[in-house]
């Protein structure tokens, strides 16, 4: 069973020369990260404040089923929305992109729980 968390507003980076993009909530600052692959939770103080994707472009085009979710388009979006869910087992990241024409894509992406059980994901 998941505990869905209210989305929260981010500002998107992308850099194109590392082809990084970060989702960030305004204002936060991170003591840590849990990076799974080519997806990093930063976290402050146990919760969750932002993601980091490497390999954004190719990463990015198949989380969202988006296939023209290129270099270019990275770069010209700038807000997002995301949360998160937890069960015992996963982390359950939600996001949603706000494209320059204004559409909104929506993915999720599912990462192993790795933090331990004292920690609760907050959102």
């Amino acid at each position: 069973m998941h505990m869905l968390y209210d989305l929260h507003k981010a500002t998107v980076r992308y850099d194109p020369v590392f082809n990084l993009l970060s989702v960030r909530r305004q204002d936060s600052k991170t003591t840590y990260a849990l990076r799974v692959g080519s997806v990093a939770v930063h976290f402050h103080k146990n919760e969750p404040v932002g993601l980091e994707f490497s390999d954004a472009e190719n990463f990015l085009k198949k989380m969202f089923n988006k296939h023209d979710l290129n270099r270019g388009l990275l770069s010209k979006i700038t807000s997002a929305r995301f949360g998160f869910s937890t069960t015992k087992s996963d982390i359950l990241i939600l996001i949603a992109f706000i494209l320059p024409n204004r559409e909104t894509i929506n993915a999720t992406y599912t990462i192993p729980n790795m933090i331990s059980k004292e920690i609760a994901i907050r959102a």
